[in-house]
């Protein structure tokens, strides 16, 4: 009789505010609701709450936005940068507070509100899973590990990865895989980003002792919007690859990127 042992899975997110839900946002309709702004992104604003979870609401159906006690980045479609928290402002616009200014911003050109924390510990973000199977039928053990931290900082994103996969089998037909991916992504005018990224990783079955890549790229962001985005960039990745009995290589290649999203949640819904 065949017996399957599954462990998993364990996730560890940080907390958007270690302290009580504060941000109050104001529908269209006049209704008010207290809880965490997590951010806008497509479109919609994630907002946690403790009695309804978290709700996704669409960004032309509010109407105001509070948050005096937490900071956050607001972006608008030309790529300008607020820093600051959000005060009261008039309807259908955001007053964001910095440390000298306030600078209201109507709604209508907002495209991405991301929460800023003060400390390190608080500009960080991530998860972990794990799992382990073993089926006594076939004789196949498995270990998954993957995890990934995000830091976030005005204009600036740094993020790590990592996947491990071990397959133990009992004719010894066994297979390791595991990679690692660190990248960094900046904005460092208005419309243009530079993103740069490495990635060490190896493959049993594939023969692969260890590849080695780095790529950067640069270019500019076409479209910014609460419809649309769409981003163009080029590039060169080096890499160098060692496998079992056969010697090095290495290569150094052209790169394009090219990214785009389109979204509507009324009629027709995309």
């Amino acid at each position: 009789m065949p017996i399957t042992i599954v462990v998993a899975i364990l996730g560890v997110t940080a907390p958007a505010s270690p302290q009580g839900k504060t941000d109050v946002v104001t529908l269209s309709n006049g209704d008010r609701i207290t809880g965490d702004i997590e951010g806008l992104e497509r479109g919609r604003l994630e907002f946690s709450t403790n009695d309804a979870g978290a709700l996704y609401l669409e960004w032309e159906k509010l109407l105001t936005l509070l948050a005096a006690s937490r900071v956050f980045e607001v972006v608008t479609g030309d790529g300008i940068r607020f820093v600051g928290t959000l005060t009261q402002a008039p309807d259908r616009s955001i007053a964001v507070s910095g440390t000298d200014r306030v600078d209201a911003v109507a709604m209508r050109d907002v495209v991405l509100i991301t929460p800023i924390g003060r400390s390190f510990w608080s500009k960080l973000d991530g998860s972990i899973d794990a799992g382990f199977s073993y089926t006594q039928s076939s004789g196949v053990a498995q270990l998954n590990f993957n995890s990934e931290t995000v830091y976030r900082k005005p204009a600036f994103a740094g993020r790590i990865s990592a996947s491990v996969m071990q397959t133990e089998q009992d004719d010894d037909n066994d297979d390791d895989r595991a990679s690692i991916t660190a990248s960094y992504l900046r904005y460092p005018w208005q419309r243009w980003f530079v993103f740069v990224a490495t990635k060490f990783e190896t493959n049993k079955s594939l023969g692969l002792k260890l590849r080695s890549e780095m790529a950067a790229a640069v270019g500019p962001r076409l479209t910014n919007s609460i419809r649309a985005q769409m981003t163009l960039g080029g590039g060169f990745s080096v890499n160098d690859e060692r496998g079992v009995d056969v010697e090095a290589t290495q290569n150094v290649e052209g790169m394009l990127t090219f990214r785009t999203a389109y979204y509507t949640y009324d009629r027709p819904k995309t």
